[in-house]
Order: structure tokens, then C-alpha cells, then sequence
């Protein structure tokens, strides 16, 4: 069975539910998770065990994690998600 490493981008409450149903299916590995605030980011990292947190979304675009999920509210974060579209 394949895969597949993933970035998860917000880490607040919708970011949380994902979180909890990506490590319910093996082929999910969560390597990243990133949010604007240091003390949700590191919460969620501790939470759901996942090694590599960041504030700055570009270092998960920039890593092995791919597909990339974002969880943020789409007029407020235009950039990030064209910076994922753009690849």
C-alpha cells in the first residue's frame, strides 16, 4: 500500500479533526504541521506526535511532504494557497 507524506497547514480546530482521521488510515504520514500561533503549533505537534512544526508555511512547501493539506480560510490566506498551486 502506498504512502503518502503530508503537510497539514493550520492546526486549529478544522486542522485538529483532519489530524485525527489522517492517522487513522495507514497510508498517512503526517511529517509536518504549521499554524500562525507557536503554542498551537507545538500543542498539535505533541498532540498527534508529529516531529516537525513550523510557523513558516514555505519550509512545508519546500519539504518532502506532499500532497499538502491547508485548513484556513480560503480570502484570508490567498497567498499560501496559491503558492501550493504553483507547486
Amino acid at each position: 500500500m502506498k504512502k503518502y507524506n503530508l503537510g497539514i497547514i493550520g492546526a486549529g480546530m478544522y486542522g485538529k479533526v483532519l489530524m485525527q482521521h489522517f492517522q487513522k488510515d495507514e497510508r498517512a504520514n503526517i511529517l509536518w504541521v504549521n499554524s500562525a500561533s507557536e503554542a498551537t503549533t507545538k500543542s498539535a505537534a505533541e498532540e498527534f506526535g508529529i516531529e516537525k512544526w513550523t510557523l513558516d508555511y514555505r519550509d512545508i512547501l519546500d519539504g518532502a511532504a506532499k500532497p499538502l493539506m491547508t485548513v484556513q480560510r480560503a480570502a484570508k490566506h490567498m497567498e499560501i494557497l496559491f503558492r501550493i498551486m504553483e507547486g
